[in-house]
């Protein structure tokens, strides 16, 4: 599995990162979904192996580089161009490099980095996401434990008008989606793939 995430940066300077490894599949999820299916589901996700030394292909608006991950399955491309990269949201593709001798497979991973002039003053904001735009109730440890692993995606509760409201700064009064609203969680890197789907 290639996780790839969401990132921002200026078009001479950013940088992709992510995660490899192999877990075991997680079943598609429903709302109607009982708690055991859903403790079973988050579990998977727990149960990796991190892919370490592997090397990656990332490709930026038609450019290709290459890298390998560290020990713990994460990689991280800076970009330091000295042809600038053309602002505005920007596809990023990442997939496994030829170079690697051990035989694996996996679908490529994707993500979207927002790239900004150097001296742009397009708004940015950041933004928490536990108990801010998704109900984990992280103050009480079996709440929190129960709104992890007995929900799914799904089934998790958003915080009343954060969606419509991080939505309007997103789009911006352009309404070109070329805002950027950054989340940061302390959430483990396990839940990644989850706690995207929630925000999609």
């Amino acid at each position: 599995m290639i996780d790839v995430y969401d990132g921002y940066g200026r078009t001479d300077a950013f940088e992709v990162s992510g995660r490899l490894y192999s877990e075991r599949r997680v079943d598609d999820v429903n709302e109607s979904d009982s708690r055991l299916r859903n403790l079973v589901n988050t579990s998977k996700r727990f149960m990796i192996n991190d892919a370490e030394q592997v090397w990656i292909e990332v490709t930026v608006q038609g450019r290709v580089y290459e890298s390998m991950s560290d020990e713990q399955g994460r990689f991280c491309v800076l970009f330091d161009a000295t042809e600038a990269f053309s602002p505005g949201p920007s596809p990023v593709m990442v997939r496994l490099s030829a170079r690697n001798r051990k035989r694996m497979q996996s679908e490529p991973g994707s993500a979207m980095l927002i790239l900004h002039e150097p001296h742009s003053s397009r708004v940015g904001i950041i933004s928490d996401i536990d108990d801010t735009v998704l109900i984990t109730q992280a103050t009480s440890k079996v709440k929190l434990l129960s709104n992890t692993f007995l929900r799914n995606d799904l089934t998790q509760q958003e915080v009343p008008g954060m969606s419509t409201l991080y939505r309007a700064i997103h789009y911006g009064p352009q309404g070109d989606g070329y805002d950027a609203t950054h989340f940061v969680s302390s959430s483990p890197s396990h839940l990644y793939r989850r706690i995207n789907q929630f925000l999609n």
